[in-house]
């Protein structure tokens, strides 16, 4: 395991965290985790290609788990400037803390973009090398 490139590829879940504080994420939010995917997808094809799923499943983790902690220690002011999510929480019965709801599903869906990280990097893995721009990644 090559820990350096995982904890490199999972700076932008902090980045992506203090954005969505602020609320500047709204509404591209998907789409720049997307493309976040792809290129950690493509580096990690690249420099570990021997065990990219298990480096792509927890750059994914560390993303849900440092993405719901930056939204959770600032949750008011995430709250403030992200409308929907205020509403939507809104929702939950008086007991349930939506923090700990944050926290929870952060790691989760974490997982499942690792999961979905390391599905894609699979299916490159068999398609690429047949695209000359992408021969480099053998």
């Amino acid at each position: 395991m090559n820990w350096s490139i995982i904890l490199i590829l999972a700076v932008p879940a902090l980045v992506m965290g203090l954005l969505s504080l602020r609320g500047y994420t709204q509404g591209i939010e998907v789409y720049l985790w997307i493309l976040l995917a792809l290129f950690n997808i493509l580096v990690v094809l690249k420099n570990q290609p021997a065990h990219p799923f298990m480096h792509l499943l927890l750059i994914g983790l560390f993303w849900g788990i440092i993405n719901a902690i930056t939204q959770s220690v600032s949750f008011d002011l995430y709250l403030a400037n992200n409308l929907r999510a205020a509403a939507s929480f809104s929702k939950l019965p008086p007991n349930i803390n939506p923090r700990l709801i944050v926290l929870i599903i952060g790691p989760l869906s974490g997982l499942g973009v690792g999961m979905a990280m390391s599905g894609v990097a699979f299916l490159f893995k068999k398609v690429l090398p047949f695209i000359p721009i992408f021969q480099a990644l053998k």
